[in-house]
């Protein structure tokens, strides 16, 4: 069965346990905001990104689960950076998920374009240094990989941030719900470079 990435995304956090999601709307992540609104994951609205970030920290330490937020494109984003700043100081399990322009006008001059080309704000490097794992997905081909990627990251002893960018249009384009049977959501006791040395995990593109 063909769903949208937008709904796949939000099953992915439901199947890692997630039940609380805090942040922002805006125009480049309506898609999933859309989606969890059928969802079991109860959203949260935040006055600031900085304070969506805290709160998620906040959250994953008072519970023990993984937590989440989410923002759209731009400053939306830059404004998580001190949240997740100490989110990775301090291990906590946080999947951060944001939106981006459509492809097909990255390094156009979009409005809030993050991706880094054409003089834009290039999101990976900011995040680079203070998250676990940070993609910016621009194609469906390989969702797979990143979201085994990103669920075995935050499952593990030592882990921290993980930050997934999705552009508009990828949100609404259509993939098999099967991706999903290939995710591991297990809790696992795998240290951060063990992750990266498994045999089960394709070379990231």
């Amino acid at each position: 069965m063909k769903i949208a990435v937008s709904e796949l995304i939000v099953r992915f956090m439901e199947r890692l346990g997630i039940d609380h999601i805090f942040g922002m709307p805006g125009a480049h992540i309506l898609p999933i905001y859309d989606s969890l609104y059928n969802s079991g994951i109860t959203s949260v609205l935040a006055k600031h990104e900085q304070g969506a970030a805290f709160m998620a920290g906040g959250y994953a330490r008072a519970s023990g689960k993984i937590s989440a937020c989410i923002t759209t494109a731009g400053p939306g984003a830059t404004n998580l950076i001190t949240g997740i700043a100490n989110a990775y100081v301090d291990k906590q399990p946080i999947l951060v998920i944001t939106g981006e322009t459509s492809t097909h006008i990255f390094g156009k001059g979009g409005l809030q374009e993050s991706s880094g080309e054409g003089g834009s704000i290039d999101q990976d490097a900011l995040f680079k240094s203070i998250t676990k794992y940070n993609k910016l997905v621009e194609r469906t081909d390989y969702l797979a990989n990143v979201l085994n990627r990103a669920a075995k990251i935050l499952l593990c002893d030592t882990s921290g941030p993980v930050l997934l960018s999705f552009p508009f249009n990828i949100q609404k384009e259509m993939v098999d719900e099967e991706i999903l049977d290939h995710i591991k959501t297990n809790k696992n006791h795998h240290h951060y470079y063990d992750v990266f040395a498994s045999d089960e995990l394709i070379s990231q593109p």
